[in-house]
């Protein structure tokens, strides 16, 4: 069918590949189920004779094209959240309440203001007074650009049901000054106590955010993620992928979640009372995760470890070629 293909020549690609490190054209398919997909890279005389008869041509008049980036850390919830907040990045304080002054204002009084970017280390040890007086009236939250550490102001404060008698959760903190009043700061999992009083978006308002990050992602080049973002995210991208929405390679981390009943009343032989995890009892989550992860990719690990496992001190992997041959 004509343009079925789109070819775009007259450009100096990089493909990376030593076989074929330069090329001057490429042809993408305009058809689903492989739309915008690439067909095949190579020289312009060879592709329009292959293609030119069902393609649309472009020239793009010497134009670089490269491989598309990936993101090797990202948490793509927090960024898909973070793009529709105020932009704090690298703003010194007197700038920053400006600009959430100016939000605020133009929303209804008790909406939420969010914001990320926000730097401890730019705005030093600002009194929760200056962020009450910018946006007294709409709880306020202003995510640490480590992700680690959240602002927040007495509106959000009070919307959540925070006290200075709140106690810290496990492994969080609530930050108190010298006479024990609080200043708006919280730690890691103390982050999470705004969550039940955040307006959750639809599942469909989540899934458009997603699409807006791929969006602004292409825009600066990326194709690819390592996503560090926790099971919410992973459903979020399952859903997309379902719905032939996703246009990014992902490589998606599934943190263990160690936590439920114990499977059985025996505490673990070692690595026994750590901070992240308070139980020293066997979970079935762990034993889940291992059992699955070997039956699935047993026989592929043992082909690489039976090659060159040794010379890395990797002998105690051995019982997985008794494992596949099992």
């Amino acid at each position: 069918l004509f343009n079925s293909m789109k070819i775009l020549k007259n450009a100096q690609i990089h493909t990376l590949n030593p076989q074929q490190p330069t090329a001057n054209a490429i042809v993408i398919c305009n058809q689903i189920p492989y739309l915008n997909r690439i067909i095949t890279v190579g020289q312009a005389d060879r592709l329009e004779a292959e293609f030119g008869r069902i393609s649309e041509i472009e020239d793009l008049g010497g134009r670089v094209i490269l491989p598309g980036l990936t993101d090797a850390h990202i948490h793509i919830r927090h960024y898909a959240n973070a793009l529709r907040s105020v932009n704090l990045f690298g703003v010194e304080i007197a700038a920053g309440l400006e600009i959430l002054a100016a939000r605020a204002a133009e929303m209804p009084k008790g909406e939420w203001v969010t914001a990320y970017g926000w730097s401890k280390d730019l705005w030093g040890d600002a009194p929760l007074s200056e962020l009450d007086a910018a946006v007294p009236e709409h709880p306020t939250l202003l995510m640490g650009v480590s992700l680690h550490v959240t602002w927040a102001n007495s509106a959000a404060m009070y919307s959540a049901k925070i006290t200075p008698s709140t106690p810290d959760p496990h492994k969080g903190v609530i930050d108190k000054d010298a006479a024990g009043r609080l200043t708006g700061l919280f730690y890691e999992e103390a982050m999470k106590l705004f969550d039940h009083t955040l307006p959750a978006p639809t599942d469909e308002a989540t899934l458009k955010l997603f699409e807006n990050a791929q969006l602004d992602l292409w825009k600066k080049g990326v194709t690819g993620i390592h996503d560090f973002d926790r099971v919410p995210s992973f459903i979020t991208l399952q859903a997309l992928r379902q719905q032939d929405r996703l246009r990014l390679r992902v490589v998606k981390n599934l943190p263990v979640e160690v936590d439920g009943e114990a499977s059985e009343k025996i505490e673990v032989s070692n690595y026994k009372d750590l901070k992240r995890i308070d139980t020293n009892t066997i979970r079935n989550g762990v034993c889940l995760v291992i059992g699955e992860g070997l039956c699935q990719k047993a026989e592929k690990l043992w082909k690489q470890l039976s090659k060159w496992g040794r010379d890395f001190g990797l002998d105690h992997w051995s019982f997985l070629k008794d494992f596949v041959e099992l």
